[in-house]
């Protein structure tokens, strides 16, 4: 009886030790090469084309983001562009036509214009002509009819709210920012602005900015806290935050 005490110790060791061991080696993760991390392709979701049977989509596939339709029949892949220095990202289709909206820099200087193009087209269209400025897509109104955007045109420091109707595409400013509160929302009747005013890493302020009537309406509180709007209800009586 002594001796088989020791030894069912010594197995029982064994096979935890063995069971340890095993889970260990169960629990390695797959490794990969930093040239393998590097490659990875990221694809975005643009908008549906108008009768929804494709996607128009961005990709870095060849290194640098370009727009593509997608078949959804299929699965094959149409590529737009093919920008080898300055990154073209897909935004939107003008509704229920081919014309879609690019955004790009030049040479990276990180002053986005907004392009309008077509599918099977070259050609771009300069919406937002104007040297040393950054826009950006803000949203659309309900119909579709009127796209509207930020940019720093009238002063690098700040960037305003423009609309441009899809007919004419003029640029008309409907809200400028003179105390640099930032953009964060737009109802999709253009009657409220969502803005943020940063306070430090941990805390903001959001506002309301009825555009009709020019006021402002501070809607946070004085609590440490980070706000950020999500989207309005369509009759923009409701803000999601």
């Amino acid at each position: 009886m002594k001796t088989i005490f020791p030894i069912l110790a010594l197995l029982i060791i064994i096979a935890v030790s063995c069971t340890q061991s095993g889970e260990q080696q169960a629990r390695m993760p797959k490794q990969y090469t930093s040239e393998q991390l590097r490659s990875n392709i990221h694809i975005f979701f643009s908008d549906f084309n108008k009768d929804e049977s494709q996607i128009l989509i961005g990709s870095n596939q060849t290194g640098i983001y370009n727009a593509y339709m997608l078949n959804l029949a299929d699965t094959t892949m149409q590529q737009l562009t093919h920008s080898t220095k300055e990154a073209y990202l897909s935004h939107s289709f003008i509704p229920g036509t081919s014309k879609y909206i690019l955004e790009f820099d030049e040479g990276g200087n990180e002053n986005y214009r907004l392009y309008l193009t077509s599918v099977g087209d070259t050609t771009l269209k300069d919406l937002t002509p104007w040297p040393g400025s950054s826009n950006s897509v803000a949203g659309w109104s309900l119909d579709k009819k009127t796209l509207y955007f930020g940019s720093n045109k009238r002063d690098a420091r700040y960037f305003d709210l423009w609309q441009m109707d899809t007919a004419t595409w003029e640029p008309t400013m409907i809200y400028q920012s003179d105390l640099g509160y930032m953009v964060a929302g737009l109802s999709k009747t253009a009657r409220y602005v969502a803005l943020l005013e940063p306070i430090t890493s941990n805390k903001n302020n959001l506002y309301l900015f009825d555009i009709p009537n020019k006021k402002l309406t501070r809607i946070s509180n004085d609590n440490e806290a980070l706000w950020m709007p999500t989207g309005f209800e369509k009759n923009h009586h409701i803000i999601f935050v």
